[in-house]
């Protein structure tokens, strides 16, 4: 009965967590702007906005340690994968600062009001 309930008690805070993590963060620049969507469902949105370039990939989520995520960016297809918004690297490794806080490559991006 104990070993029942610690499994349960793990369970219900990893999804307490995967919970938490959910929403849309980003950081506004003088000249781009970066975006990810963490979803509920393990799907996320990982967008690029700089002067008349927009690049963009959908994929899934999972944690790979309590404080880090991997996004695995979905396969595209030509012509897709020539085109000017297209994201060459698929895998992208995320740091969870805080409830409000994600690291993506080398800036923090913020959690939005709501999200």
């Amino acid at each position: 009965m104990m070993k029942k309930s610690i499994y349960f008690l793990l369970l219900l805070s990893s999804c307490s967590a995967n919970h938490a993590i959910v929403g849309l963060y980003s950081l506004n620049g003088h000249d781009f702007k970066e975006s990810l969507d963490l979803k509920k469902n393990k799907t996320f949105t990982l967008s690029y906005e700089a002067f008349e370039t927009k690049s963009q990939c959908h994929g899934k989520w999972k944690y790979l340690t309590k404080d880090t995520i991997l996004l695995h960016c979905d396969t595209e297809y030509f012509p897709d994968i020539i085109s000017s918004g297209y994201m060459s690297k698929r895998m992208h490794k995320i740091v969870v600062i805080d409830k409000n806080h994600i690291k993506y490559e080398q800036i923090i991006l913020n959690k939005s009001e709501g999200g």
